[in-house]
Order: C-alpha cells, then sequence, then structure tokens
C-alpha cells in the first residue's frame, strides 16, 4: 500500500517499501557487469528498479503504463537503463508509476496517471520521464496506487492524485493533478501512505494523520475522515510509522509499538479472523526493545534487541512461525529462531536473517516463495541455502544478497520479478542476471 524512496542504507526499522522503477532500453546478457555498482534497489506491482553509484537507474518486469520510461509499454525481463536520466539520488514507485528524485532537487515521474498522481498538471499517462514543475527541493516521497506525498526539505508535506476521501489533506476532496501543500504541516521528517489514508511523522515525536477513517486509521479517536492533518491522539517520541490498508503502526523511541486502525488483531483461528477496530493507538502489549517493525497483509513482526522475532495477528498461512495455524492478538515468539538481525514480511510469508549470515523462512508457499524447494507451507522457519548477508520480501517472492555480492531470487515470477530472463516459477534460489556487487534491495507485491 505505501511506497517511499529508496535510498543506499544498510538497516531501517519499518515496514519494507515497496519502492521501484523500470526502464529498459535494451536486454543484458547475463552475466553483464554494465548495471554493477547497485546501492539501492526497489520493486513494487510486477517491476524493480536499481539505482546505480554512478546516479543511473535501471528496471525490467512489467511496462504496462510506461512506468519503466522507456517510451514504450513492453515488459522487459533484464536490467536496463531509463533513457534520459542522470544524478539520481533516490527511486520510489507504486502500482503502475514510478517517481526519480535527481541530486539537483527535481522530480520526474512516468506511468499511470489516471488521477494525476504524476503531478505534471494533466491525467495523461508518461511512458518516458517528466519533470514535475510545480514543486522542488524534494527530499521524500510516499506513494500508493492513487495518491502520492511529497516532502520537502523545509519540512511541508505537498501530495497530488486522488483525494476522495481526503488523502491529499489540502482541505478539499478535489483530485488534483498538481502537487498542493497539506494544510498547516511543517516540520515533517518522515511520510507513509495507504490507499485511502495518509501519515506524517513531526521532528517533535508527534504523528499527524488525515483521509479515510472509517475504522479509526487517523487514530483521532473518531470515525470522521479527514481532509486536512489531525494529530494521533496519545503519541509521543515517535521514530518511525507505517500504514497500510486501513491500520497504521508506530514505533517509539523507547522501543514500544503501537497500532491503530483496522489492526487485524482478533484471530479466530486457521479459516478465518474478525477485525478490531482500535481508533486510537494502543501499546502492542509484552513487546519491548523492540529495533525494527515489518507488517505484512494481515500478520506483523517485530525483531527485539535480543535478537529474537515475535509476530501476532492472522496466521490461516503459518506466517506467525510458531509451529501452528491459530492466529494470536498478542505478539507470539516465531519458534526456534535467535540471533536475528533482520526482519521482512510479504504478504502472507516472512523472512528473518541471523547475524551467522543465515536466511530463514516461514509462512505460504504456494509460489515457492519460501526458497526451500517446494510449495509446502511451512509453521516453522526453514533454512534458505547461501551465505546471505540481507534479505527481501515480496507479496509472493523473496530476494537474498550473499557476501559476494549477487542477488538470488525464488517464488513467483510471471512478471520476471526475479530478473532471470525467464517467468518461471523458482522454488530455489536462482541468480538474478545482469546485477553485481548490490549494496541494497526491496520488494514489494
Amino acid at each position: 500500500d505505501s511506497a517511499r524512496f529508496s535510498r543506499p542504507t544498510a538497516s531501517y526499522s519499518g515496514k519494507p517499501c515497496s519502492c521501484s522503477i523500470s526502464a529498459i532500453m535494451r536486454p543484458i546478457a547475463a552475466g553483464s557487469t554494465a548495471s554493477t555498482e547497485v546501492t539501492a534497489i526497489a520493486v513494487s506491482y510486477g517491476h524493480v528498479l536499481a539505482l546505480r553509484s554512478n546516479g543511473s537507474v535501471w528496471g525490467w518486469g512489467r511496462n504496462t503504463s510506461g512506468q519503466l520510461g522507456t517510451g514504450s509499454r513492453a515488459g522487459q525481463y533484464t536490467p536496463g537503463p531509463i533513457p534520459g536520466l542522470d544524478g539520481v539520488v533516490a527511486i520510489a514507485t507504486n502500482y503502475g508509476h514510478s517517481i526519480v528524485l535527481r541530486s539537483d532537487g527535481t522530480l520526474w515521474t512516468m506511468g499511470d496517471n489516471r488521477y494525476g498522481q504524476l503531478g505534471h498538471g494533466t491525467t495523461s499517462t508518461r511512458s518516458r520521464p517528466a519533470q514535475i514543475q510545480a514543486v522542488e527541493g524534494i527530499t521524500a516521497v510516499a506513494a500508493n496506487s492513487s495518491h502520492a506525498l511529497l516532502l520537502r526539505y523545509d519540512g511541508t508535506v505537498w501530495a497530488s492524485g486522488q483525494n476522495y476521501y481526503g488523502q491529499l489533506g489540502d482541505g478539499t476532496r478535489n483530485n488534483r493533478t498538481e502537487p498542493t501543500r497539506v494544510q498547516g504541516l511543517d516540520g515533517v521528517i518522515a511520510i507513509a501512505t495507504a490507499s485511502r489514508h495518509s501519515l506524517a511523522l513531526r521532528y517533535d515525536g508527534t504523528v499527524w494523520a488525515w483521509g479515510w477513517n472509517m475504522y479509526g486509521s487517523l487514530g483521532d479517536g473518531t470515525s470522521l475522515f479527514r481532509a486536512a492533518p489531525v494529530q494521533v491522539l496519545g503519541l509521543s517520541e515517535v521514530v518511525a510509522i507505517a500504514a497500510g490498508g486501513g491500520q497504521s503502526m508506530a514505533l517509539r523511541s523507547n522501543g514500544t509499538v503501537w497500532v491503530w486502525g483496522d489492526v487485524f488483531d482478533n484471530d479466530v483461528g486457521p479459516d478465518g479472523y474478525q477485525s478490531h477496530v482500535q481508533r486510537t493507538p494502543v501499546q502492542v502489549q509484552g513487546l519491548n526493545s523492540v529495533l525494527a517493525i515489518a507488517a505484512g497483509g494481515s500478520h506483523r513482526l517485530a525483531l527485539r534487541s535480543d535478537g529474537t522475532v515475535w509476530a501476532w495477528g492472522n496466521n490461516h498461512e503459518a506466517q506467525l512461525g510458531n509451529g501452528t495455524l491459530n492466529g494470536s492478538a498478542t505478539p507470539v515468539q516465531v519458534s526456534a529462531l535467535t540471533g536475528v538481525v533482520h526482519i521482512e514480511s510479504g504478504s502472507s510469508h516472512s523472512l528473518a536473517l541471523r547475524s551467522d549470515g543465515t536466511l530463514w523462512s516461514w509462512g505460504e508457499n504456494s509460489s515457492g516463495q519460501l526458497g526451500d524447494g517446494s510449495t509446502t507451507r511451512r509453521t516453522q522457519a526453514v533454512q534458505v541455502q547461501g551465505d546471505v548477508i540481507s534479505m527481501a520480501a515480496g507479496s509472493a517472492q523473496s530476494f537474498a544478497l550473499r557476501s559476494d555480492g549477487t542477488l538470488w531470487a525464488w517464488g513467483d515470477n510471471s512478471s520476471g520479478q526475479l530478473g532471470d530472463d525467464t517467468t518461471v516459477r523458482r522454488l530455489s534460489p536462482v541468480q538474478t542476471q545482469g546485477v553485481s556487487d548490490v549494496a541494497a534491495m526491496g520488494s514489494g507485491y
């Protein structure tokens, strides 16, 4: 539901961004070094972007709306450059569109534009990158399928696209084809979006929200839709935020996790679950010393400072990793996992990286996304082979970065998202072609 700029990074807290940008001028041969020195990777619905250290952007995968910026709508199975772009410092994407930030502070967008989310003053689709003229000095972006948020260097937030629920925060319900300033917000340091509501984190540790609020996702104690920001009640010293569907999450500096909205916490067993509407933030009980959080489709993960992983929510695909199919409204420890340094969550599967370089996975496996050579659902973590230093989980696919800088992938490949020059589902890791010396990555739907 949410995509943020992907910058070079070693670790982060919160839901992995569904960032991505795609562009291809020509296929490159397996083993080519043309796209080496990758510093960031981001993924959204069916397409992937990679940012190189020389400021160029490479992409592959789905291109039905021109989101690869190549001037055509032909999909690509191997990486290639977006023509005409250089000096890029950050990338982002979501369903059908892509966003690029250059070092001069200009913002360039391409792809689907039915609600004006590209910010060019029209609703015309763009198959090549075009600069947003209305606002400059952008440092971060959060995007979803129908609207986008832009964070400027001065701490103000700007928005464009669909506004039916007030998710642009400009005081109206009017769609905007050019960025308009979110009312009454300054000093913002982080932003997040779901499909129908938006969040902002200010420098003082407070969280602000606007848009759809039927299930309390704005955290203001009401079910009123808000066309301008309101402060989330009872939260302070927040260091990270995340939004997805009708739910919102925050990680505080004291290591506690707080949730509100349609939080899916009243699970009723392997065959279904009930939503729990929480109109103001509530602390997740039994969790402390949390270093990182990750949110899946209807479950959540938390990594504690002692290296253990805890999960709660729906468990119909064994995504809690506790050896059962029974959901839990309170965190349960993922079985037999210690020494964990990084966590990722897909829609219904999860990944954990241990300090010894081993990668472990559990949950849904219908597309082979666990990487254990089968399509068998796993209620407890199983090891994925290889010397791994980082990983990323998409909806039904997984990626692993090995210590030699190579990228390996497995699971669903129907849109070519594994980058192995095929659309064949992989039950065990295969090497992604055309990239080496990888430093960071991400994956989405």
